[in-house]
């Protein structure tokens, strides 16, 4: 097998025909495009040969993203309002003063009922 021409592994195939092969690409080759090769003879001892691109790229980790580095270690961001309980306290007080609207209503009906 080679890299860009340059031998880097020689794989033997097993009794199937098939070979499997960890190919670890050189520290010291460029970033970018490179050509993958594997290069034998069939089992009629015809040649055969494989070539693969590969896109060499650098190891180094990525630098944290802004939203990264902005939150806080350990904790989530904060979502929401501080007006959601305000929103909440108008919305049961709605609530409770239309239930009370009923009654009185209710009790009205009654008393009109008894009347008539």
């Amino acid at each position: 097998m080679t890299l860009d021409g340059t031998e880097v592994a020689t794989p033997t195939a097993g009794a199937d025909g098939k070979i499997s092969v960890d190919l670890t690409i050189p520290t010291t080759t460029a970033t970018g495009q490179h050509v993958v090769a594997a290069s034998g003879t069939g089992s009629t001892d015809e040649p055969m040969e494989l070539k693969v691109d590969i896109n060499v790229v650098s190891c180094q980790a990525a630098p944290p993203t802004t939203a990264a580095a902005a939150t806080p270690s350990g904790s989530l961001p904060r979502t929401g309002s501080d007006s959601t309980m305000t929103m909440v306290r108008v919305g049961l007080a709605l609530a409770a003063f239309g239930g009370v609207l009923l009654a009185v209503a209710a009790k009205r009906r009654r008393r009109a009922a008894a009347l008539a």
